[in-house]
Order: C-alpha cells, then sequence, then structure tokens
C-alpha cells in the first residue's frame, strides 16, 4: 500500500486505496460465492467521495470524485438529469478485446 508523501497527494493516495481495497472485496466475495456455487460473481461498486480538506472551508465548490470498480458484465450509469454516460465496461470476452488481451498475457 503506498503511503503519504505530503498533504497535497492525500486524495490520490485516497483513490488508490479505495483501489486495492475494492479488488480485495471483490475477491473476498467471489471466493465466498464460490463456496455455494461456482458460476462466478458479477458485481459494480460506484463510490462518491468529495475531497472534505478541498477548498470546502473557504466556501468555493469542494472537489467531487466518483470511483467505480466493477467485475463482469453488470454495468454503471451516471446521468446527471440531461446525459447519460456508463462509467464502466464489459469484461467479457466476447465484447472486450482487450480483456481478452489481459488474460491471455496473464
Amino acid at each position: 500500500i503506498p503511503q503519504l508523501d505530503n498533504r497535497d497527494n492525500l486524495m490520490d493516495l485516497f483513490l488508490e486505496i479505495i483501489g486495492f481495497a475494492l479488488v480485495d472485496a471483490f475477491q473476498h466475495l467471489n471466493d465466498e460465492v464460490f463456496k455455494v456455487d461456482d458460476s462466478g460473481t458479477t458485481c459494480t461498486v460506484v463510490l462518491h467521495c468529495v475531497e472534505p480538506w478541498s477548498e470546502v472551508m473557504e466556501g468555493n465548490n469542494p472537489h467531487v470524485y466518483l470511483v467505480c470498480a466493477n467485475v463482469g458484465d453488470s454495468h454503471a450509469y451516471f446521468y446527471t438529469g440531461i446525459n447519460t454516460t456508463r462509467l464502466n465496461c464489459d469484461h467479457r470476452l466476447d465484447s472486450n478485446k482487450g480483456e481478452c488481451e489481459r488474460i491471455k498475457a496473464a
């Protein structure tokens, strides 16, 4: 796990640690599901993160981040009231060339 070297990198560190935590949680969930069913799992998580130490204290808009992670072919979308944006990509081999290459390389 990375270490904090200065306050300016606090949000970067937080986002990186969240990535490690989500991978660990997905692996644990998959292991638990596999004990009772060998068909695998699909999961999507979206975290809405507000950087509390940014300019909030001065009355300015805070930095806001969405962290999206998924396993399998479940989808997440962000709707603004006007536009809809897909936040993640499929991990299905038939629709994701990059995922095919990643698995072949492993």
